[in-house]
């Protein structure tokens, strides 16, 4: 992984002293209590800085003068990317000194393009770093770059002014979407369902979905269709069908992620920069639908569940005309089931 700073470390020296049980004791609890103090997320660390918003998001270079940042829940493991978190301050200092540390999952197969003092864990899995940081525009930005051997999982980033933490930032890293589908299409799956989702401003929800089933990854393959239609006795897939809903799914999977700002953009940020965001473009969102895209399943590593969101145009047809169904509105109990989420209540939040 690449940061991305130039680093000033403070160098702390350590004594151990032998003290009475009492005051070992009082000492260990005032421990403690400044470190539960540190923990809580403050807005004001100290005088003359005032915190008003946190961001975790995706930076990408645009061009040599410009990076684009793009609030986000979740962001994929795609070499290059960045990634990081912007905080909105209320100050008249030019810059502000800020401690900032990375925790991966497992460590990475290498830490890329330190600057020095950075101090590794002895564990390998997290890194800390203090820099000046410069106020633009009003924001402090801290971002990494996402390199080969960098692993999957849950990652948490923080940030400290004076030593008060100020920002922490959990997500989970993945691999991109469409590669996850594929995976998980070509596994010895025995069960998928490939459900396509589309909910309008009126806060209807209609879906197309279809449940298929086999023993074995030689087997035959049933189907069924999830949200109340009768599919035929015995129903079986054709091999040349079963190719034709990969293809589309694929395609789905692969158009939902290069939706470039997906739903979550705009349940992230405030209402004000949700619009200021999608009047200058940065934002590329159908304002009148949202296209859900859920596949789940199980196969030889246990349960999958797939979603992401953005424009498919062909799968919900597909899907009609292979298995002889039609799209449906669904109620809330149905999205609770196929989807596991009410999206009525959603878009209503």
């Amino acid at each position: 992984m690449k940061a991305f700073f130039v680093l000033m470390i403070l160098g702390l020296g350590c004594a151990a002293s032998a003290e009475k049980p009492d005051a070992a004791a009082a000492a260990a609890a005032a421990a403690a209590a400044e470190r539960a103090r540190k923990e809580v997320i403050t807005n004001e660390p100290e005088e003359g800085i005032v915190i008003e918003e946190r961001e975790l998001g995706m930076f990408e270079r645009i061009d040599p003068e410009k990076t684009l940042f793009t609030p986000t829940r979740a962001v994929p493991l795609v070499e290059n990317l960045g990634y990081g978190w912007r905080l909105k301050v209320d100050t008249d200092r030019p810059s502000v000194v800020v401690r900032h540390e990375v925790h991966m999952p497992e460590a990475p197969e290498s830490w890329v393009a330190l600057s020095p003092g950075s101090i590794v864990s002895e564990d390998r899995k997290s890194v800390s770093s203090t820099e000046e940081l410069k106020v633009k525009q009003g924001n402090l930005f801290q971002y990494w770059y996402f390199t080969k051997g960098d692993p999957e999982g849950v990652y948490v980033m923080r940030a400290f002014i004076n030593d008060r933490l100020v920002g922490e930032f959990m997500f989970k890293v993945e691999r991109p979407f469409p590669e996850r589908v594929q995976d998980f299409l070509a596994s010895e799956w025995t069960e998928l369902s490939i459900c396509a989702v589309v909910g309008s401003v009126d806060h209807r929800v209609t879906g197309t979905c279809v449940k298929l089933e086999r023993e074995s990854a030689k087997g035959p393959v049933s189907y069924s269709l999830p949200l109340g239609e009768a599919a035929p006795a015995n129903a079986t897939v054709k091999e040349e069908d079963l190719e034709e809903l990969y293809s589309e799914a694929r395609a789905a999977a692969k158009a939902a992620y290069e939706h470039r700002h997906p739903l979550e953009v705009l349940q992230d940020v405030p209402l004000g920069r949700a619009w200021e965001m999608l009047k200058s473009g940065a934002i590329k969102f159908e304002r009148t639908d949202v296209e859900v895209l859920m596949i789940r399943g199980k196969n030889a590593k246990g349960a999958v569940e797939l979603m992401d969101c953005g424009p498919f145009a062909r799968l919900d047809t597909t899907i009609q005309r292979l298995f002889q169904t039609k799209a449906v509105e669904m109620n809330r109990e149905q999205q609770q089931k196929v989807l596991g989420v009410d999206l009525q209540a959603w878009k209503r939040s």
